[in-house]
């Protein structure tokens, strides 16, 4: 399971059932079973089986999704951008095939310039985009 550290001290975790991300509080200073935390994010419309996560710098959080659990064929290998507070901000395909979306990666912000990057594992590449900070 991918979780995703923040300065805050909180850690987020994909949950296959039921469609949902979970915070854990003060992650990083449990040294026992934290239990399950508390639901983030649930949107049974864009989580196909939460796979990899990463933090963006403004703070979002980005899904990749397996499609094995709640498939939708009209939203194929997706990425689901959401805030930590669970609010919807966009989503992407990184593959019309189902099953694509796998590994992703934040670079932080240089000249002004955040470069993100996904792995399609449908064809064994890597897509890189580069957009400017605040879009």
């Amino acid at each position: 399971m991918a979780t995703v550290a923040t300065p805050l001290r909180s850690k987020w975790a994909p949950r296959d059932w039921p469609h949902a991300i979970y915070a854990i509080a003060n992650a990083s200073h449990i040294v026992a079973d934290g239990g399950m935390g508390y639901r983030s994010y649930q949107d049974n419309t864009h989580l196909h089986g939460a796979l990899a996560m990463v933090l963006t710098p403004n703070g979002n959080l980005i899904v990749g999704n397996s499609d094995i659990v709640n498939p939708d064929t009209n939203q194929p290998s997706e990425l689901v951008e959401f805030t930590v507070d669970g609010q919807f901000v966009a989503n992407r395909p990184v593959d019309p095939a189902q099953g694509g979306s796998f590994g992703m990666a934040v670079k932080a912000i240089r000249h002004g310039v955040i470069t993100f990057a996904a792995v399609d594992d449908n064809t064994s590449t890597l897509q890189i985009w580069e957009v400017q900070a605040g879009e």
